[in-house]
This record gives C-alpha cells, structure tokens and sequence, in this order.
C-alpha cells in the first residue's frame, strides 16, 4: 500500500444522520444493441458507455452509446508497424475525445508503451510513446488533458533493470506527450498489482481526477485524489469486516458533484455487493443502500452520468443499464 501520511478511515454499516441514504432508479433503463458477453467491461464516460471491440487484451475499435442508446463514436484503432497492440485502458472525454493506453510489441517482443487519442468525429488518430513508463489507465480530464496511471519498465515488460523504482506512477499529460506532473513513487508501493489494470479504476470530474486501486487478497485499497490546484489526498480503504475471502470491485464512480461510489463485494460470498460513498468531511467511507434491493455477485458499477450512477444489475442481460440517483 501507499507508504505516505493518509487519513485514517472506517467503513461503517450505514449512513450517518443526513447524508445519503439510497440509490434511488432516476430513470428509463437503456439496452444498447450490442452483446457484451465476452467482452472487456464496458465504461460510462463522457456522457456515454464506451464498449471495446476485438479481443478481450487487444481491442481493435470502440463504440460509444449515449443515454438513448444511439452509437455517438465509432472508430477502429491500430498502431502501424506493431505485431501486436495491447490496449490496457480506454476512456472518454466531455468532448468526444477517445482515450487509450498501453503498449505495441514489435516482432521481436520489445515492447513500446504509449497512450493515444482519438477525436470525437474518429478522425486521425494520434499516438504518444511514454517509454520507460507504461500506462495501464488512462481518464480525460475537462481540458483536454490526459491522466494516467503505470510504471516505468523496460523493453522487456520488466523492472530488473534500468528502471527508475522513484518515478510517479500517477502522471498528468498534455496532448503533445509533455509530461505536467506526476505524483506518488513507485517505491511507495509494496506491489506492482495495485498499479494494474485489474485492480483499478481512473475517473476526472470538472475539478479533480480520482484513482481507487486495492489488493484482492488482503481487501485493503486507497483513493487518491488530486485537485485542479495539484493537491494531493489519500483516502485508504480498510479491510471490510463481512470479507472472508477476496476483495472483488466492481466500479468506480465520480460525479459531478465530486462524489465517489465504489461497488464490492466478497467474490466467495456470493452475496451481493455493496455500494460505499466518500463523506470527505466525516472521513469516512459509509455503506449505501440500493432500492430497491439489489442482491447478487453480477452488479457493475459502469460509472457516472453527470451526478447520477450507471449500473448493471444482477438479473439483468449485460447490455441493460439503470441510472441511480443518491438520496438524502
């Protein structure tokens, strides 16, 4: 975990005295025509649910369908030259700006890390190589600005060698591939893991950029967050009392209200899952209600809508989406 001075938080079973209470439906649940068995999870951003074609390692184009369901983005994505690309993160932005990350493997197996984007029209494409830095996440930020998370390896996919361990994981890009800030060494992390793919999640609302990562097997996590000022908070996740085998977590969401929603749950339990809110004031993360009731291990958190959370429920086809609205 982050070895840097963080507030020290408690999960709590309910919402305290006037905050919210529930999730609430706030309206018509969307089916988009398009079957998501198989795929990579599906993401809610830039007011629209990016869904990635091809390979669940090597997507090679992407969608993007708005509140209607009607494809507002449609373009494939190739590097020149490459064997192989590996896409680790995607993400749109509030102008249509699509966000990509990871790296291409030349016929020799060296590798080439890079983010790119691709604009709103799918027009050309551009591609930025982030070498000794890989980038496994990637969000938009409101001006146009790329935020990444990754490490720096070498062409081997390794950190044997000729490897900066003090180099920030945590990185702020401007279109050009300037480097604008990164933050948090990697020293400071006991394992790569929580750096990856699979175990986190990057969002930007209109002021701040949010990072939740978390070790399954311990349950332990953090959310960073960094303000349009580039002030830094952590705000560590304690092991949850009900998990008895892995931590599993099913989305992030930060909205534009700056509120954030984590969905987990105990992959062994088969229980349920369980949404938690950020009360930055309290400090705390507090247990939300879903209502109606929702049980089951197969409910996703996709993201956010403007103040509101897209979610797939559990009895529910992949490709069908409710938005939920906090109540106080």
């Amino acid at each position: 975990m982050l070895r840097c001075i963080a507030f020290a938080l408690l999960v709590v079973p309910r919402i305290a005295h006037g905050q919210p209470a529930r999730l609430v439906p706030s309206g018509a649940s969307l089916t988009i025509p398009n079957a998501l068995e198989g795929k990579r999870v599906p993401v809610w951003s830039g007011n629209a649910l990016v869904v990635a074609e091809g390979g669940l390692t090597e997507p090679n184009a992407f969608l993007a369908y708005d509140r209607s369901g009607k494809v507002v983005f449609n373009a494939a994505f190739s590097i020149p030259g490459s064997a192989r690309t590996s896409v680790r993160g995607y993400a749109r932005g509030a102008d249509g700006t699509l966000a990509l990350c990871g790296s291409s493997l030349a016929s020799d197996g060296r590798s080439a890390p890079f983010f790119a984007w691709i604009p709103a029209d799918g027009g050309s494409q551009e591609v930025v190589r982030t070498e000794p830095y890989t980038p496994n996440l990637i969000t938009v930020a409101p001006d146009g600005t790329f935020w990444t998370v990754g490490r720096e390896l070498n062409s081997r996919l390794s950190e044997k060698d000729s490897v900066n361990l003090n180099a920030g994981v945590l990185r702020h890009f401007d279109r050009s591939g300037k480097t604008l800030g990164a933050y948090l060494p990697r020293s400071g992390f006991e394992n790569p893991v929580e750096l990856g793919l699979i175990n986190g999640y990057l969002a930007a609302s209109a002021d701040r950029v949010g990072w939740f990562h978390y070790m399954e097997t311990t349950g332990e996590g953090a959310y960073v967050e960094i303000s349009r000022h580039g002030e830094l908070t952590v705000y560590p996740i304690p092991r949850l009392p009900n998990i008895k085998n892995a931590l599993q977590v099913d989305g992030m969401a930060l909205t534009d209200a700056n509120d954030v929603f984590v969905s987990m749950r105990d992959v062994g339990a088969h229980s349920g899952f369980s949404i938690f809110w950020l009360n930055r004031s309290m400090k705390k993360w507090l247990q939300v209600a879903v209502s109606p009731g929702v049980t089951g291990d197969a409910a996703m958190l996709y993201g956010a809508s403007g103040s509101e959370l897209v979610l797939r429920l559990p009895d529910d086809p992949p490709s069908t989406l409710h938005f939920f609205a906090p109540k106080r």
